[in-house]
């Protein structure tokens, strides 16, 4: 009887351990966030606490067996869940070859000359996108590498570019544009929507009457963990 008990406890919370200690190793960074997030914590206490009080109601009313499957099936299912998102990259590489061609005529233009942007206007609207601003993409707290570029179209809004990114993979990330250099919050910022791949090339469209005029900071932010990911700070081209 006692060791069917302790096996009834033992295999299950050994799962679990065992799930922690894959996702240490593969996502040390995402183990830190539990600990630097409020809401990710409390999550982790609620979870902790619905456990015990499974346990304790399976304890009163089932066998030591029947408890130590279902609780060693679910005990299965939250290590893949901890574990599976740090180990599943989603590509997305999406093409604008207007916007490419106006990345590659920047580079040769500031290869040559300086460049001024014109103001946007109906009489001085271009016919292509304009590249505006340009940032290296840096990781806080987690792996990052990539660029983030911001192009002016001919109708006066902007497009946000994230160019060759490979960020290191999460759950519920979103690319924000934060007033600011070198912002790590979304404090007045502008949401523009789910990073659709963590690796690859993405386009996103900055919501009409943003002026991205001035300090703007590229941000990827986990609105699960409410920690940033990486940004890019905006340098004129």
């Amino acid at each position: 009887m006692r060791r069917r008990e302790l096996v009834a406890t033992a295999v299950p919370a050994a799962v679990i351990v065992v799930g922690v200690i894959v996702k240490w190793i593969v996502s040390p960074n995402a183990v830190r966030d539990l600990f630097r997030s409020a809401r990710a914590f409390g999550l982790v206490v609620v979870v902790a606490i619905l456990w015990l009080g499974l346990t304790w109601l399976l304890w009163k009313r089932t066998s030591a067996w029947v408890r130590g499957g279902v609780m060693t099936a679910l005990s299965i299912v939250l290590a893949v869940a901890l574990v599976l998102p740090s180990l599943r990259d989603t590509e997305v590489v999406e093409r604008r070859d207007d916007i490419a061609a106006a990345r590659e005529t920047t580079d040769d233009t500031m290869a040559t000359a300086d460049r001024a942007d014109p103001a946007p206007g109906p009489s001085t609207a271009p016919a292509a996108p304009v590249h505006v601003t340009t940032g290296a993409l840096v990781g806080i707290d987690h792996d990052a590498t990539g660029a983030a570029n911001v192009f002016r179209e001919p109708d006066g809004g902007y497009t946000v570019e994230l160019l060759d990114i490979d960020v290191e993979p999460g759950p519920d990330y979103y690319v924000w544009v934060v007033p600011g250099r070198d912002q790590s919050g979304t404090g007045g910022g502008t949401d523009l929507g789910p990073l659709r791949g963590n690796v690859g090339t993405q386009y996103y469209d900055v919501p009409d009457g943003t002026n991205l005029e001035g300090d703007w900071t590229v941000l990827i932010w986990c609105r699960g963990f409410t920690v940033p990911v990486a940004n890019a700070t905006q340098d004129p081209v």
